[in-house]
């Protein structure tokens, strides 16, 4: 004799079930691909790349745990940065610290400063055509953001042009 009432899913409720898991699925597989877009780039210890990997780190950070900011630094880090920082990698919880010793290590707001200095003295003569405004006006900005930007950090620096 059948039961009166049926133990087996509704078909309709099993198929929103599967659509639902299918979502989940589909949506931790997009997060993950974007992951991959935020890892760090490859930082050796030049001065003039730290600006550009330490504003990188400060963006992403927040998409990941400390362990895994910490990893993203081991893996990123080479050469004379790595040296620089290679028992904190080991020994620490906290990316920030690491970030710390690296900045200490290796933001130079002199060196940077100086050599944006001279690019803006290098400069093509502006004559009589547009164009050429254009192009000065396209540069300019983009010379004097890491001067602005090692303005705000922790060491000062005499800026005599």
């Amino acid at each position: 004799m059948a039961p009166l009432v049926s133990t087996e899913p509704d078909p309709p409720t099993v198929l929103l079930q599967a659509v639902a898991d299918t979502a989940a699925a589909a949506k931790a597989l997009a997060s993950a691909a974007g992951v991959k877009k935020l890892e760090l780039p490859q930082f050796l210890g030049n001065a003039m790349q730290w600006l550009q990997f330490k504003r990188i780190f400060d963006y992403t950070k927040i998409h990941f745990s400390a362990l895994d900011n910490i990893t993203r630094l081991d893996n990123a880090l080479r050469g004379p940065a790595r040296e620089a920082v290679a028992a904190l990698l080991m020994s620490t919880e906290d990316p920030d610290e690491v970030m710390r010793a690296l900045e200490e290590n290796f933001a130079r707001p002199e060196l940077i400063v100086f050599r944006e200095v001279n690019n803006l003295k290098t400069l093509p003569k502006l004559g009589n055509e547009l164009r050429e405004l254009g192009i000065l006006t396209n540069k300019s900005p983009a010379l004097l953001e890491p001067v602005t930007c090692t303005h705000s950090s922790t060491t000062e620096v005499p800026l005599h042009l």
